[in-house]
């Protein structure tokens, strides 16, 4: 369980980073700036991805579990939506970065969401997931 936590924390971070350097590599400006220098791997870094993975893990939980009738009617759209809500809501409970528009947050949600689900895939594939 702890382990699986743990792989949580490692995709969401190497998801969140990975569409972070996509959208810098095309020059899309979506409102989305950090704090901290990310290269180096500092505490605040740290603590700041631990803060926005608990508040998706216990509040995202919270609202996906409220929005279950949203989310059949959607076909599982919902959770996009959700998630980029939890993004937008982030910067209250840490310094890590600084959200400007709803809209870049909402694109850099689905992109982020793509490039997890094909994490989630390979490490799948390599036996890591189950």
């Amino acid at each position: 369980m702890l382990i699986k936590l743990l792989l949580g924390y490692i995709l969401f971070i190497v998801s969140f980073l990975g569409t972070y350097h996509i959208f810098n590599y095309f020059d899309w400006n979506l409102g989305i700036t950090f704090q901290v220098e990310y290269l180096v791997l500092s505490y605040e870094l740290l603590v700041g991805f631990a803060t926005i993975y608990a508040l998706d893990i216990t509040l995202g939980s919270i609202l996906r579990f409220i929005s279950i009738p949203l989310r059949c009617i959607t076909l599982g759209l919902f959770n996009i939506l959700i998630t980029a809500y939890m993004i937008w809501i982030a910067p209250v409970f840490t310094n890590l970065m600084v959200l400007d528009n709803f809209l870049g947050v909402l694109l850099f949600t689905i992109l982020m969401t793509m490039m997890r689900g094909i994490l989630q895939f390979i490490f799948s594939l390599i036996g890591l997931l189950k």
